[in-house]
């Protein structure tokens, strides 16, 4: 008789089977979704330090267009030194060394982007910053006059920058500690700078500041137009997304601008008030009867502007009086003839000057209109007077030329003579470094001086 085989623990429902096989499944869904997971973290990890590392290079590239403008600013130095020229518009626009240029798998540029007519194109080049109206030495006629300026912000502004705690008219200086309120009675948490800006952007300190008027559209100043600047106000600043910058007043200045006392070719003018003959005769032209008679009229009046030579005459040892330079019209003072006619000071106008480096000058060769008017005596019609007479008969060679222009005279250009020049030296330059490949960009900006005592950077900063 065959017995049947013991039977060894309980036997497995088909039900529990399909239980261990579900969790079985189960396991696998999740380390499933764990590898996924941490191959998409390390994939937007691989991104994110390839986004990171293709930023640095964006930016390097972008540091290697500034070093490329740098050099051919330093070239067109030693051009301007060797033809004599103050003035070319060589690096202002359709620079092909500013064109987009390769290195390794990136490319740079330099330029920035101008609104003509109300289109956009983007021009190589860099910008000067004395073709701009520096806050820093403006006086309030000159700000209120810039187009767009909120005039309530002159005074303060004037405060701001001044060293003094003395208030404007309608500014504001902490006087009293104890007791120190802006306009409007509000308690003060702001006190003024008392010092020269160094940024634009630290107009937006002061509490009375607009800053829409101020930048418009333009907020990070680079005159550029973002995305964010165009998004039809939804985010700051407000625009009216029309595909089109908008700049506010500040876009007309600087606080960076100023020339030395040298002339085109680099060597130092003379200066009038104190030059001796030797260095009169040194001016080609001027012979060595009409430096003694110059001489001899400054011993007994003094030369506060180029055009006091004008007074000169034969037999100028009158003494038109004590403390100064007198014009009245008396019989000894116009006694003998004029020592230099106007075109001939005109001819030598680059030879000479009045004083120190000019801070702040604005160049009659680049500035626009509306800057030039912001200066006194050049209203309207007078600013574009200057601009028409520089497209027609070529850029002004020295600042004593602007007496050709019509409607130009001698006592408007006292006025204004220690507020002009006839050339740059302090450049704006806009670099920008671009990875192809990510499309990830970099735009630098970077503002230099340049002259005959070299090369150096005033300020740089990211400006995307």
């Amino acid at each position: 008789m065959i017995r049947p085989a013991p039977s060894i623990g309980n036997p497995i429902h088909p039900s529990e089977r399909a239980s261990v096989l579900v969790g079985v499944l189960w396991v696998q869904v999740l380390l499933t979704v764990i590898v996924v997971s941490l191959l998409y973290t390390t994939r937007l990890e691989l991104r994110i330090s390839k986004t990171h590392s293709d930023s640095i290079r964006a930016y390097y590239l972008a540091v290697a267009g500034s070093e490329k403008a740098r050099h051919i600013l330093d070239l067109a130095l030693n051009d301007r030194q060797s033809s004599g020229v103050n003035h070319k518009d060589d690096v202002y626009k359709e620079v092909n060394e500013f064109r987009p240029t390769s290195i390794g798998t990136g490319t740079f540029q330099i330029g920035y982007p101008a609104n003509v007519a109300g289109l956009t194109n983007f021009v190589f080049g860099v910008l000067d910053e004395e073709r701009f109206l520096n806050i820093n030495v403006a006086t309030i006629e000159e700000l209120k006059k810039l187009p767009g300026f909120d005039v309530d912000l002159a005074p303060y502004l004037i405060d701001f920058r001044d060293e003094d705690s003395e208030v404007t008219q309608g500014g504001y200086e902490i006087v009293d500690e104890s007791a120190s309120t802006i306009a409007g009675g509000e308690s003060d948490a702001y006190s003024p700078k008392n010092q020269a800006l160094v940024s634009r952007l630290e107009i937006l300190a002061i509490p009375v500041v607009n800053a829409a008027l101020m930048y418009g559209e333009d907020s990070d100043l680079d005159g550029a137009l973002d995305s964010h600047e165009d998004d039809g106000g939804l985010g700051m600043p407000m625009d009216n997304r029309d595909g089109q910058l908008l700049t506010g007043w500040v876009h007309s200045t600087t606080v960076n601008s100023g020339i030395s006392t040298d002339d085109a070719r680099g060597q130092k003018r003379i200066n009038i008030q104190e030059a001796a003959e030797s260095q009169w005769t040194g001016i080609n032209g001027v012979t060595e009867e009409m430096a003694g008679q110059i001489i001899r009229w400054r011993n007994n009046n003094s030369f506060e502007s180029l055009v006091d030579l004008l007074q000169v005459r034969s037999g100028g040892d009158n003494n038109n009086g004590e403390g100064g330079n007198n014009n009245n019209e008396s019989e000894d003072s116009n006694s003998g003839n004029n020592v230099i006619s106007q075109d001939f000071l005109i001819s030598i106008g680059d030879s000479i000057t009045t004083g120190e480096a000019k801070v702040g000058c604005v160049n009659i060769n680049s500035a626009s209109k509306e800057v030039l008017t912001c200066l006194d005596g050049l209203e309207g019609e007078l600013a574009e007077a200057i601009v028409n007479h520089r497209s027609s008969s070529g850029y002004f060679k020295n600042i004593l030329e602007i007496l050709n222009v019509a409607g130009m005279t001698v006592e408007k250009f006292r006025a204004i003579e220690n507020r002009i020049c006839v050339r740059s030296e302090t450049y704006r330059i806009y670099s920008e470094g671009l990875v192809p490949a990510s499309n990830i960009s970099r735009r630098l900006e970077t503002i230099v001086q340049i002259n005959s005592s070299g090369i150096k950077n005033i300020a740089q900063r990211i400006v995307d």
